[in-house]
């Protein structure tokens, strides 16, 4: 009798030992997640679960087994769960609940969950639009409103956050005594593949670009501080570097609800944040938008004077005027009209473009209402084609007028703005008249 219970408890050790330790299990349930084997997968996440108790990795695992078994409301708890003991207060946890709420076609719940990620501090919205798992949200008004307050917490359009923090190689960096420069801000870690591969083309714009103004801080979030100096010493980045050892708890990176990595943001000289996120990771859009924010302060009102004339374009079935003088050496003025088919004006505007201390200014009266100003934030040239763009900053939203010479006699002009929630554009293409 004692040996048959001696054995029992041998083997009942056994089985709870299988595996030294969790790495190891996730090793195994990962071959099973591989062999499509998801039965024997849970069966096993189950045996860690109770063993290693409530482990985010384990959960995580367990609800992505559950999905691949279609047993969705069994994995919505599970992902709630993980989302609750998780340590770090992810808003991606969030993401996968919303997920699995589309699978189950659960809109409301979807809705709240996303809700609670931006709670959190999810800030990627072009996420939302390019991942397809979150396809359905976008025949949904509610998306909107969200989108609207994400972008209002990233604060594009408006100051950036000041912060000052020490720097590895001595002294501090306060981001407010930078005005005057174009300054990237990269959150990143030497563990982080995408980081490390996105090094190579910054260090490249940071020599193309260094004696035009833009700057660099890279606040890692590396908890090992060799790993970071010996990467450092490898590479020799030649901006500033700071590090708190905290990791995703680093001090700033809370400040800024840095919750992924690569994480960029652009401030233009007056330390406007200008360009922000997923986008930037791609080097020809970084390269525009840094190209964008140094220009500005070397345009003055002559390169604006091939404007002087007139100009006529077809817009659906009306026809647009636009006409400019300079009437001083450091003023331009304007007009614009639109004229339906029946000869009748519906729209007139007074324009003026003038420089005002280092900065010019882009002043429009829409109907004989009161002048709105826009301010130069970029000049850009793609195959050849200036393109100017001016910003009015008092809009909740920044709304933007877009000017590009395409040739001598043609030029498209645009205004971008929100509009009932969504990004829309608005352009005229015109050609010189006589």
């Amino acid at each position: 009798m004692k040996r048959g219970i001696l054995l029992i408890l041998i083997l009942a050790l056994f089985a709870v030992r299988i595996f030294s330790d969790e790495k190891e299990l996730i090793t195994k349930l990962n071959q099973f997640k591989e062999q499509k084997e998801y039965s024997k997968a849970l069966e096993l996440v189950d045996k860690g679960l109770s063993e290693y108790g409530d482990s985010v990795s384990l959960l995580a695992l367990k609800c992505e087994i559950l999905v691949n078994l279609n047993k969705l409301e069994d994995a919505f708890k599970i992902a709630v769960k993980r989302s609750e003991v998780s340590e770090r207060k992810s808003p991606w946890h969030c993401l996968d609940i919303v997920a699995i709420c589309l699978k189950m076609k659960d809109m409301d719940r979807a809705f709240a969950w996303l809700n609670k990620a931006v709670e959190r501090g999810f800030l990627d919205y072009t996420e939302l639009s390019e991942d397809e798992n979150f396809k359905p949200l976008a025949n949904d008004k509610r998306l909107d409103k969200i989108v609207e307050k994400i972008k209002d917490n990233i604060g594009i359009g408006k100051p950036a956050k000041d912060f000052a923090i020490e720097l590895l190689s001595g002294g501090k960096f306060v981001l407010s005594k930078q005005k005057g420069k174009v300054i990237l801000i990269d959150f990143w870690a030497t563990w982080c593949h995408p980081c490390v591969e996105g090094i190579p083309h910054i260090k490249e714009f940071y020599r193309q670009y260094k004696d035009k103004g833009f700057d660099i801080i890279g606040i890692s979030l590396d908890s090992d501080k060799k790993a970071l100096t010996d990467y450092l010493a490898r590479e020799n980045l030649p901006w500033g570097i700071a590090f708190s050892g905290k990791a995703w708890f680093d001090d700033t990176a809370k400040y800024y609800n840095v919750n992924l990595i690569p994480s960029y943001w652009l401030i233009d000289r007056e330390g406007i944040l200008r360009h922000f996120g997923i986008p930037l990771r791609d080097k020809e859009k970084m390269k525009s938008a840094i190209e964008e924010l140094v220009s500005v302060g070397s345009t003055d009102l002559k390169d604006f004077n091939w404007l002087v004339g007139q100009w006529q374009g077809q817009v659906n079935e009306a026809t647009y005027y636009e006409s400019w003088i300079q009437s001083r050496q450091d003023t331009l003025e304007g007009s614009a009209s639109m004229v339906d088919r029946s000869g009748k004006t519906t729209f007139s505007e007074k324009l003026r473009l003038e420089k005002i201390g280092s900065h010019i200014v882009y002043i429009a009266s829409v109907n004989n209402q009161p002048p709105v100003l826009f301010t130069l934030i970029g000049v850009t040239r793609e195959l050849n084609r200036p393109r100017w763009v001016f910003e009015n900053r008092e809009h909740d939203f920044p709304q933007r007028i877009i000017y590009t010479r395409e040739a001598s006699d043609s030029l498209t002009a645009a205004v971008e703005g929100l509009q009932n929630g969504k990004e829309e554009k608005e352009e005229f293409h015109l050609k010189r008249k006589g």
